[in-house]
């Protein structure tokens, strides 16, 4: 599969970078409840806190 992904300003990635993404799963449903995604640094606890939260409110 190709993806093509996007830059915070809207423009779509032209290197190859490393992305980094998480992800929360509603195995029951076999759907995704959330994700968030860098490709700058990498993911910190506060991205995976705010997942979380958003999920919860899902």
């Amino acid at each position: 599969m190709n993806y093509r992904l996007r830059e915070e300003d809207g423009t779509f990635l032209r290197q190859k970078k490393k992305v980094q993404v998480a992800f929360a799963l509603d195995c029951c449903d076999r759907e995704v409840m959330g994700y968030t995604a860098t490709a700058v640094g990498g993911i910190d606890g506060e991205m995976i806190r705010d997942l979380i939260a958003n999920c919860v409110a899902f």
